[in-house]
């Protein structure tokens, strides 16, 4: 499936004129429609919004044309049935407020003069029957809230709606998303409509039910960064002749996503354009997609911005990503990150097939990645290498991925192996690579979480796991970090869960890691915030990996940590952060002036 389906034709998307703006002289619309072909393209709404006894709006009901907020208000409640002309420019008072928009109405614009600016149309649950067309909405964004996280003003927002027909509308720089389709709204279609310089354009959801019925097309998104729509559990979504050009991401890097269909949304977009916005591939170990494998659909793109949407399935591949290949995010299709698995058994130890010696940590990852800008969502990186099916291979590292670029962004995946599971390191000593883990999974046995990154870890979970291959303690480690001494941030793990499937106490919480070649390592490693199991030797949690460089003289410490593994009992093995100090050991101060792509 190729990831432009179509070309779009000419996309029509002018307002609609004068004469088609403006009603009939007599007191009441006609209840029916004209009989001509163009009319009954131009005047009746087709789609979804057609079905089920369609839409008419205000047919039957007075017209008036209002240019003020107070008489657009008055009319747009009412509970009778009314066409509403709305000309020139309306200034919505106070600064983002709602105007109520009530069943059997038809808001329309006259020519290219009809705008609402500063406020949103506002249609309640229980409200049905609305036609709104030919309308300017703009300019109720708040300075600084690009993310919309403190102003709630849309464009036009429904909830648990019915029977709505939105048309050749304008909708720009809004304070928080254009138009939001919620909660059960029924029998929609939203046509030839622009949906310009903004980040969250149109969503479609906010509940478990599968219920909405919609049409979108005809649609010119530009200068949007997301959510061009995003469709949460739609029974049916049917996207066609839509326009995408010049996607934008206000200084971000990361584009997020276009047309995105989330939990049980059923959905078809066909003849679409895509001009100038990330480019995706679509990988499936079926056939059904541009690629069947992970490093083939890498090996074919190049440059930056590249989008793969990845199947679900299970990978058995090893896949690189260069420094040439940039900006680049990885989309798990399933439901969740069992659904997609990258996974090889490749060791330290394990001989090339070339005879050229063995592979080493580093050429034993599954998944390496080194172009700076990664994003990856919902997907599991697996090594399942087995200490006890090869007892003739010493070296047992083995990598499930190595990360080495600078902000590089993980949420919702899983890191699976035993030793050495998660490299997370930099491209060069001299590079302080900035790295982000939300809500991640990570499991295994010794060293599972190393290398020399500036990485966070919020919201994860560390599981150490039993081992039937050795007796006596420590099993093992779970951070084993290796900062360069210039870099004043390493790792730093919060609001995070620590568990264990091994005997108590049999695991030690870190051990730093000097590089025998290195002479300017000082690790440091920061745990605040967070649950720790019994599986943690609380009396003695840190280790040396060598002699001469023991933990004490390291960057090691804790927070107002929880649980049986958290107990300070000897108050020297465990060095504990002041309250001052805690405050600037925060995801803001090891990122800086990267702020990592949300989850979605």
């Amino acid at each position: 499936m190729a990831a432009v389906l179509g070309l779009v034709a000419a996309l029509a998307l002018g307002t609609v004129g004068e004469a088609k703006a403006a009603a009939p002289t007599e007191k009441t619309a006609p209840t029916t429609p004209a009989t001509t072909t163009a009319d009954r393209f131009t005047d009746r709404p087709h789609g979804f919004a057609s079905l089920a006894g369609g839409t008419t709006g205000g047919a039957g009901g007075k017209v008036v044309t209002v240019t003020d907020q107070a008489s657009l208000a008055r009319y747009a409640a009412a509970e009778e049935p009314y066409v509403i002309r709305v000309k020139g420019s309306i200034a919505v008072e106070p600064f983002g407020s709602d105007i109520v928009v009530a069943s059997d109405k038809t808001l329309i614009g006259v020519g290219d003069t009809g705008e609402i600016v500063h406020g949103e149309l506002h249609l309640k649950p229980g409200t049905h029957n609305v036609i709104i067309r030919n309308l300017t909405i703009r300019d109720s964004y708040v300075e600084g809230d690009w993310d919309g996280k403190t102003t709630d003003f849309d464009a036009i927002q429904m909830d648990s709606v019915h029977h709505v027909w939105i048309d050749h509308n304008r909708f720009t720089h809004m304070g928080d998303g254009l138009l939001d389709v919620r909660k059960d709204s029924e029998y929609i279609t939203v046509s030839y409509n622009q949906f310009a310089d903004h980040n969250k354009a149109f969503g479609i959801g906010w509940t478990d039910n599968v219920t909405t019925q919609i049409t979108i097309d005809h649609n010119w998104f530009t200068g949007t960064k997301q959510r061009n729509p995003s469709a949460d559990n739609c029974a049916y979504a049917h996207l066609y002749n839509n326009y995408f050009s010049n996607q934008v991401a206000d200084g971000d890097p990361q584009w997020t996503y276009g047309s995105w269909a989330r939990g049980r949304t059923e959905m078809v977009i066909e003849n679409s354009y895509y001009d100038g916005v990330q480019q995706t591939l679509y990988v499936d170990p079926s056939g059904r997609g541009d690629f069947t494998s992970v490093q083939a659909a890498v090996t074919a793109v190049g440059g930056s911005g590249w989008t793969l949407v990845i199947a679900p399935g299970t990978y058995r591949e090893t896949v690189s990503v260069d420094r040439s290949r940039t900006e680049m995010t990885w989309l798990g299709a399933g439901d969740g990150p069992r659904d997609v698995v990258i996974v090889y058994d490749n060791a330290a130890g394990t001989p090339k097939p070339d005879g050229s010696g063995t592979y080493g940590t580093t050429g034993s990852a599954t998944t390496t990645v080194r172009g700076d800008g990664f994003t990856a969502h919902r997907i599991t990186f697996a090594n399942d290498f087995l200490r006890e099916e090869h007892p003739e291979i010493s070296g047992t590292q083995a990598v499930a991925i190595k990360v080495q670029g600078d902000r590089s962004a993980f949420h919702h995946c899983r890191f699976l192996g035993h030793q050495d599971t998660l490299y997370s390191d930099s491209n060069a000593a001299s590079v302080f690579a900035r790295q982000f883990f939300s809500h991640c999974y990570v499991e295994g046995d010794v060293d599972f979480v190393f290398g020399r990154a500036t990485a966070v870890f919020e919201h994860c979970h560390f599981r150490t796991l039993n081992r039937t291959d050795l007796s006596g303690r420590p099993y093992g480690f779970v951070f084993a970090p290796s900062t360069e001494a210039a870099n004043p941030h390493g790792y730093l793990v919060t609001r995070s869960h620590i568990s264990s499937e091994a005997p108590d106490g049999y695991y030690k919480l870190a051990r730093p890691w000097v590089p025998s070649s290195s002479t300017s390592v000082r690790p440091m490693l920061t745990v605040r915030d967070t649950w720790m199991g019994a599986g943690i030797d609380a009396v003695a949690p840190y280790a040396n990996m060598r002699a001469e460089h023991p933990w004490q003289n390291q960057r090691f410490a804790e927070y107002d940590n929880f649980g049986p593994g958290s107990v300070v009992t000897v108050p020297e093995n465990r060095p504990q952060l002041t309250d001052e100090q805690a405050e600037s050991a925060t995801r803001a101060a090891w990122l800086g002036d990267w702020r990592p792509p949300a989850a979605f």
